[in-house]
């Protein structure tokens, strides 16, 4: 079954996690498992190519930054 979660600040290892930011990134995963949305992401690329290059469960991420209400999707291929 799959649904979303929060990733919590105490599971985050940068301490920007804890400094307010516009930016979320929401990671869905090919095995069908729950996604995981990180808030107070404040180097959206950086975090999704490290999380690509730890995780190869990872498909796809979607950077949402409430600003402005736009997200972008990034596909494992495309990066």
């Amino acid at each position: 079954m799959s649904g979303k979660f929060k990733v919590h600040e105490q599971y985050r290892t940068n301490q920007l996690s804890s400094v307010k930011s516009s930016i979320s990134i929401e990671a869905h995963y090919s095995d069908g498992r729950s996604s995981r949305v990180y808030e107070n992401v404040h180097f959206p690329d950086k975090f999704v190519k490290k999380m690509f290059k730890s995780n190869d469960l990872v498909d796809y991420v979607i950077v949402k930054d409430s600003s402005d209400s736009s997200q972008k999707i990034i596909k494992r291929s495309s990066h």
